[in-house]
């Protein structure tokens, strides 16, 4: 009599996927993250900038948002595919 095993193992685990390994791919692809992270520079200096202006932070971060909104749009179109 095979002894008993303590959980399912890879070959008979119907929720593991031995054709990819998880663990190595990344979060973002590169493109993703060249986009995205000065759009988010550009959000957060349009609400520091804002709050050194003496603005309401109720006028700052909505702004903030719409600034990168906006930028992750525009650099998506200069970067290109």
């Amino acid at each position: 009599m095979p002894a008993p095993t303590s959980g399912p193992t890879p070959g008979n685990d119907p929720c593991h996927d031995d054709r990819r390994d998880r663990g190595t791919d990344p979060l973002l692809s590169l493109r993703t993250a060249v986009v995205l992270l000065p759009a988010v520079l550009c959000g957060v200096g349009t609400v520091l900038l804002l709050t050194w202006a003496g603005q309401h932070p109720g006028l700052t971060i909505p702004s903030g948002v719409i600034g990168a909104a906006g930028a992750t749009a525009f650099f998506d179109r200069v970067i290109g595919r």
